[in-house]
């Protein structure tokens, strides 16, 4: 993803830096790897957008729960 300039981890935790905001297909990306590796996603709550609402807050969608807690915006 070129949306990733730096990472790191320590002990259990992963940091990772980005470049810029995250574009639709980066913030799928970014989503799926949360996903994947059982990472926290309420921390990608912080990218919704107008741009980005009617996908990315669709209560239908997997990450729903994981990323806004079952809350509606």
């Amino acid at each position: 993803m070129t949306v990733v300039s730096e990472y790191a981890g320590r002990g259990d935790t992963l940091f990772i830096q980005l470049a810029h905001l995250p574009t639709d297909d980066e913030l799928r990306e970014l989503i799926a790897f949360h996903q994947r590796y059982g990472i926290e996603m309420r921390q990608l709550a912080q990218f919704r957008s107008s741009e980005n609402a009617d996908w990315f807050e669709n209560e239908e969608k997997y990450w729903h729960e994981g990323v806004f807690g079952g809350q509606r915006l």
